[in-house]
């Protein structure tokens, strides 16, 4: 085995140079893409919560709305059951009436037949006096 020459020796220290330059951007290289993966989840990270706020708002609105929708069908539930209830009353309104309508044109029939009894008696009378 011969010792290297001072050349070689030299062409040794250049490329351990290089290995540790090397090896020094890979480090530096490593540690900027950690940086950059910690700072692309802490953007994740602060849009998670984002999202999380913004569901819980979401989920907010969504229950306010279903009470809300809740109390709008309660409510025309009891609506429809007083229309329905006016509606009866209505109708037996309306049955009244034409019951009374009957018996007033019974009655008037009445009278237009006492009516005429009492013109025939009259008209007899007056008959009986000349």
């Amino acid at each position: 085995y011969s010792a290297p020459t001072s050349n070689e020796q030299q062409k040794i220290h250049e490329l351990t140079k290089l290995l540790d330059e090397k090896q020094l951007s890979c480090e530096e290289l490593l540690e900027e893409k950690e940086k950059l993966y910690k700072k692309s989840l802490k953007a994740v990270l602060v849009d998670l919560d984002c999202l999380k706020d913004q569901l819980a708002r979401v989920s907010a609105s969504a229950q306010r709305y279903s009470f809300q929708l809740d109390q709008a069908e309660e409510l025309i539930l009891q609506k429809q059951e007083a229309f329905q209830d006016v509606n009866a009353t209505y109708m037996e309104l309306q049955n009244m009436f034409e019951i009374e309508r009957a018996s007033s044109q019974q009655l008037r029939n009445k009278v237009n037949g006492l009516q005429e009894e009492l013109d025939v008696e009259r008209t007899q009378l007056i008959e009986r006096i000349d």
